[in-house]
């Protein structure tokens, strides 16, 4: 884990540490010689997230983070 212990953006992150952990998979931070790739901002920002309506109205959008 980058940075102290116990600091996290958010309780999602919070929890995958902690999976990571009582995995047993900390090794792969300890051994790793550089810091795993971060994805790029969007060039024209959330306009260009698509965006699913069904015929209700309800919209969802699928992200990967």
């Amino acid at each position: 884990m980058e940075g102290p212990e116990d600091t996290f953006c958010c309780g999602g992150c919070e929890f995958a540490a902690a999976l990571i952990r009582e995995a047993g998979l900390e090794r792969y931070y300890a051994e790793r010689e550089d810091v795993a790739p971060r994805s790029t901002a969007l060039d024209d920002g959330w306009d260009t997230v698509p965006v699913d309506t069904d015929e209700s109205g309800i919209s969802s959008v699928r992200l990967m983070i």
